[in-house]
Protein backbone atom coordinates (compact mmCIF):
# COMPACT_ATOMS: atom_id res chain seq x y z
CA UNK A 1 0.00 0.00 0.00
CA UNK A 2 2.76 2.49 0.65
CA UNK A 3 4.06 1.72 -2.37
CA UNK A 4 1.38 2.84 -4.21
CA UNK A 5 1.00 5.81 -2.65
CA UNK A 6 4.60 6.62 -3.37
CA UNK A 7 4.31 6.52 -7.04
CA UNK A 8 1.16 8.29 -7.28
CA UNK A 9 2.55 11.07 -5.87
CA UNK A 10 5.55 11.12 -7.80
CA UNK A 11 3.60 10.94 -11.09
CA UNK A 12 1.47 13.83 -9.72
CA UNK A 13 2.81 17.75 -10.53
CA UNK A 14 5.67 18.53 -12.31
CA UNK A 15 9.54 18.01 -11.83
CA UNK A 16 12.17 20.79 -12.05
CA UNK A 17 13.26 20.11 -15.60
CA UNK A 18 10.15 20.04 -17.01
CA UNK A 19 8.44 23.46 -15.26
CA UNK A 20 12.27 25.58 -17.07
CA UNK A 21 11.38 23.35 -20.25
CA UNK A 22 7.73 25.17 -20.36
CA UNK A 23 9.57 28.67 -18.98
CA UNK A 24 12.02 28.42 -21.64
CA UNK A 25 8.98 27.66 -24.14
CA UNK A 26 7.23 30.76 -22.78
CA UNK A 27 10.26 33.24 -22.86
CA UNK A 28 11.14 31.97 -26.40
CA UNK A 29 7.44 33.02 -27.69
CA UNK A 30 6.97 36.11 -25.69
CA UNK A 31 9.90 37.25 -26.88
CA UNK A 32 8.77 36.60 -30.54
CA UNK A 33 5.79 38.45 -30.08
CA UNK A 34 7.48 41.33 -28.40
CA UNK A 35 9.58 41.26 -31.45
CA UNK A 36 6.95 40.87 -33.72
CA UNK A 37 5.14 43.79 -31.90
CA UNK A 38 8.32 46.01 -32.27
CA UNK A 39 8.47 45.08 -36.31
CA UNK A 40 5.07 46.44 -36.65
CA UNK A 41 5.14 49.61 -34.62
CA UNK A 42 8.42 50.41 -37.37
CA UNK A 43 6.28 49.35 -40.19
CA UNK A 44 3.05 51.70 -39.69
CA UNK A 45 5.53 54.68 -39.31
CA UNK A 46 7.26 54.23 -41.94
CA UNK A 47 3.91 53.88 -43.68
CA UNK A 48 2.92 57.44 -42.58
CA UNK A 49 6.17 58.60 -43.22
CA UNK A 50 5.28 58.03 -47.05
CA UNK A 51 1.92 58.98 -46.75
CA UNK A 52 2.99 62.53 -45.25
CA UNK A 53 5.61 62.97 -48.03
CA UNK A 54 2.95 61.69 -50.79
CA UNK A 55 0.83 64.71 -49.56
CA UNK A 56 4.07 67.09 -49.76
CA UNK A 57 4.78 65.85 -53.53
CA UNK A 58 1.04 66.14 -54.35
CA UNK A 59 0.54 70.33 -52.97
CA UNK A 60 4.01 71.05 -54.53
CA UNK A 61 2.94 69.62 -57.66
CA UNK A 62 -0.46 71.68 -57.81
CA UNK A 63 1.33 74.57 -56.31
CA UNK A 64 3.87 74.30 -59.76
CA UNK A 65 0.42 74.06 -61.85
CA UNK A 66 -0.89 77.08 -60.22
CA UNK A 67 2.18 79.42 -61.11
CA UNK A 68 1.82 81.60 -64.23
CA UNK A 69 6.06 81.95 -64.82
CA UNK A 70 7.90 78.48 -65.09
CA UNK A 71 11.35 78.55 -63.09
CA UNK A 72 13.03 75.75 -65.22
CA UNK A 73 16.12 75.75 -62.49
CA UNK A 74 16.08 73.20 -59.93
CA UNK A 75 14.04 74.35 -56.60
CA UNK A 76 14.55 72.84 -53.12
CA UNK A 77 12.88 73.45 -50.02
CA UNK A 78 10.87 72.39 -46.73
CA UNK A 79 7.35 71.65 -45.90
CA UNK A 80 5.74 70.61 -42.71
CA UNK A 81 2.68 67.89 -43.11
CA UNK A 82 1.55 65.95 -39.88
CA UNK A 83 3.86 67.65 -37.59
CA UNK A 84 6.99 67.02 -38.89
CA UNK A 85 9.56 68.69 -41.34
CA UNK A 86 10.19 66.98 -45.27
CA UNK A 87 12.43 68.27 -47.68
CA UNK A 88 11.43 68.20 -51.57
CA UNK A 89 13.06 68.80 -54.57
CA UNK A 90 11.89 69.79 -57.61
CA UNK A 91 13.42 69.71 -61.22
CA UNK A 92 11.80 70.35 -65.06
CA UNK A 93 12.66 68.65 -68.10
CA UNK A 94 11.67 68.64 -71.62
CA UNK A 95 9.58 66.07 -73.26
CA UNK A 96 9.69 65.49 -77.24
CA UNK A 97 5.75 66.50 -76.85
CA UNK A 98 7.06 70.31 -78.12
CA UNK A 99 5.17 72.77 -75.48
CA UNK A 100 4.87 70.35 -72.63
CA UNK A 101 7.14 69.97 -69.36
CA UNK A 102 8.19 66.88 -67.15
CA UNK A 103 8.07 68.20 -63.76
CA UNK A 104 9.64 65.56 -61.16
CA UNK A 105 8.97 66.14 -57.23
CA UNK A 106 11.43 63.98 -54.82
CA UNK A 107 10.44 64.23 -51.00
CA UNK A 108 12.90 63.00 -48.18
CA UNK A 109 12.83 63.40 -44.44
CA UNK A 110 16.23 65.22 -44.64
CA UNK A 111 18.78 66.98 -47.84
CA UNK A 112 20.97 63.79 -48.87
CA UNK A 113 18.81 61.17 -47.21
CA UNK A 114 17.04 58.17 -48.84
CA UNK A 115 13.86 59.53 -51.08
CA UNK A 116 10.75 58.64 -49.73
CA UNK A 117 8.35 59.66 -52.54
CA UNK A 118 9.13 60.54 -56.31
CA UNK A 119 5.67 61.90 -58.22
CA UNK A 120 6.00 63.26 -61.98
CA UNK A 121 3.34 65.28 -63.24
CA UNK A 122 3.47 67.40 -66.76
CA UNK A 123 2.59 71.33 -67.91
CA UNK A 124 2.25 72.80 -70.72
CA UNK A 125 4.38 76.05 -71.28
CA UNK A 126 1.09 77.58 -72.82
CA UNK A 127 -1.15 79.76 -70.66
Amino acid sequence: MFGNRTVRSAEHGFSLFECLIALAVLSTSAIASISLIAQNARAASQIEERALAQFVAENRLAEFKLTRIINRSEQVGEAEMGGREFFWRQTISETSQQGLVLVTVEVSLDEGAPVLVAMNGFRSLEP
